[in-house]
């Protein structure tokens, strides 16, 4: 695997190699990482988001099935308090059939107070 390689997994994986985990006791957390071919962190990641400390119950890939991300995951997008007017002076210009150029964009945005 290399160094920094970002790799998609399922929840459904996730749970797969949490069980594989489970079921052999005796690993340490880096014996594990290499049978499961993950970084360690990565495994430790998945057991804080799907199970307990001890492993004693995994979570139930059923309810969350196909995901790789929670649903509405991600920075909620802040509108700034001029954005609205700046896409409806773009709309008007395109429905008025002119050209809208970044110089023109940039002017009107500067006007604004």
């Amino acid at each position: 695997m290399s160094k920094r390689a970002c790799v998609q997994t399922s929840v459904e994986e996730q749970v797969k190699k949490l069980k594989v985990w489970q079921q052999n006791k005796g690993w340490s957390l880096s014996e594990a990482a290499r049978a499961l071919s993950v970084k360690p962190n990565t495994l430790l990641g998945w057991r804080d988001k799907l199970s307990n400390s001890d492993l004693s119950f995994i979570e139930d890939p059923s309810t969350i099935s196909g995901q790789y991300r929670k649903s509405g995951g991600g920075r909620p997008h802040k509108v700034s308090s001029y954005e609205s007017r700046v896409v409806e002076f773009y709309e008007n210009c395109i429905w008025d059939g002119g050209i809208v150029t970044s110089g023109t964009l940039k002017t009107y945005c500067n006007n604004i107070e």
